[in-house]
């Protein structure tokens, strides 16, 4: 996005070093490092690393052998410092944090005076030690020292928090989620981003709070023309109550539309820069699709269009088709997907001809279900030819995980009887047990 082109990322060494907290990144300048740090949601900061080790001593040695030139502009008599101690699956006590803020001189050979509020150079000692209480599996710890380049500013997160905000719903997306989406995705000044499940708009507030033109779309016209009464201050709010709360300009549009029968017509070009969504996967909120009906309809101002289920496998072939035919060549769509463990495989998922997978990561949600944030980017203009082949050749294909549902209220109906003294899991003794067992996956899940 910043137009540096081949960036490259490393993780550390050691045999659990692709899980740990700290990463190589190589860059070009500082303002590149703190660019990236403003726009980031998960990262903590950008530092430069002047030494590391399996042990503070070798550390500490590794940081005094680094040429003199490096390390004298931040060192001088006139420059103000402190050192931040931070420590990563484990904890220190006070002294043992005293004792290595008395030995950083051994090989910090700062001459200025220490600045605890604004100081002109901060500097970091870090120990990352996997195991006990991060849940990673235990490995050696591994010491890093270096000078601060960039750090991330989290005070936007508790301002954009749901609990603050003026309309929201049971399927609000996290602020912190919608814009790491929007980071996925690319969304620049002026990019017009589609949310084809908008819901109460959350996933939209990041995106325009990235400067992009944003437009929504929903099969549940309640959702986007009537919103609710606001409970706090008890006025009718809406999805534009949210925009206006953050001083954000206003959606170009809101339709009430279905993605399996949407109106964006062949023809219409490449307009969207990005499109993000949350599909509607049958855990919280069952997925539904319009049909259409033969008679005529008497009285349109009033008419509710009817509805029936929809698979996931279906959902997201109508979303991936409708990505292809409007994104702008080179845009990006990012989306959730749930998963368990019975279920994904990387033949399962959604695929097309225009369409490449940019990055596919896992939120783990509970030990037998999780979602995935898939990301893909159109790679050539579309074809409707080769799209209408590519339908047909998929027509039978169904993903596993429409069966999710099966699978874990099956797993924990069976762990429910086993409590209870034992009984059968075919489905001869289910009786009020199955209720039981959703009520109570559904209170995990929310």
């Amino acid at each position: 996005m910043y137009g540096v082109p081949n960036v490259r990322c490393e993780a550390p060494p050691g045999e659990h070093g692709s899980l740990g907290p700290f990463w190589y990144v190589h860059l070009p300048n500082e303002q590149v490092a703190a660019a990236i740090v403003a726009r980031a949601v998960l990262i903590r900061g950008i530092f430069e690393l002047w030494g590391e080790g399996s042990s503070f001593e070798e550390m500490g040695a590794a940081v005094a052998a680094l040429p003199a030139a490096t390390k004298a502009p931040y060192c001088g008599p006139d420059t103000s410092f402190k050192v931040v101690l931070d420590a990563w699956g484990h904890s220190w006590s006070e002294e043992q944090q005293q004792q290595m803020i008395d030995r950083c001189p051994e090989f910090l050979p700062s001459q200025g005076r220490v600045e605890l509020r604004a100081p002109q150079q901060t500097f970091w000692l870090a120990c990352a030690r996997l195991g006990g209480a991060n849940g990673l599996p235990a490995s050696e710890p591994r010491w890093y020292f270096g000078r601060q380049v960039a750090l991330a500013d989290r005070s936007w997160v508790k301002g954009y928090a749901l609990p603050r905000r003026a309309y929201i719903g049971p399927t609000s997306m996290d602020p912190e989620v919608a814009f790491l989406m929007t980071n996925l995705a690319q969304v620049r000044r002026s990019s017009l981003v589609l949310d084809p499940y908008v819901g109460t708009g959350s996933i939209l507030i990041a995106a325009a709070a990235r400067g992009a033109h944003t437009m929504g779309c929903d099969i549940d016209v309640r959702v986007l023309k009537h919103g609710r009464k606001c409970p706090k201050t008890g006025r009718q709010v809406d999805i534009y109550s949210n925009y206006e709360q953050y001083g954000l300009q206003y959606p170009v549009g809101l339709l009430r539309m279905d993605v399996h029968t949407h109106p964006f017509r062949e023809g219409m070009g490449e307009v969207f820069s990005a499109i993000l969504g949350d599909p509607p996967y049958g855990v919280r909120a069952g997925g539904r699709k319009l049909v259409a009906k033969s008679h005529a309809i008497r009285h349109r101002s009033s008419h509710i269009p009817s509805t029936e289920p929809y698979s996931l496998t279906e959902c997201l072939a109508d979303l991936l088709e409708l990505a292809a035919a409007t994104l702008v060549t080179g845009g990006r769509l990012v989306f959730f997907m749930p998963a368990s463990p019975e279920t994904y495989k990387e033949d399962q998922l959604p695929c097309h001809p225009m369409l490449a997978i940019a990055s596919n990561v896992e939120q783990p949600l509970q030990s037998r279900y999780s979602r995935r944030l898939v990301t893909m980017v159109k790679v050539k203009p579309y074809d409707p030819v080769v799209a209408a082949q590519f339908k047909e050749s998929r027509k039978d294909f169904v993903m596993d995980i429409d069966r999710l549902h099966d699978i874990v209220y099956a797993t924990e109906q069976q762990q429910q009887q086993q409590g209870d003294g034992g009984g059968s899991v075919d489905g001869s003794s289910e009786g009020s047990s199955v209720v039981k067992v959703k009520a109570k996956y559904r209170s995990k899940m929310c």
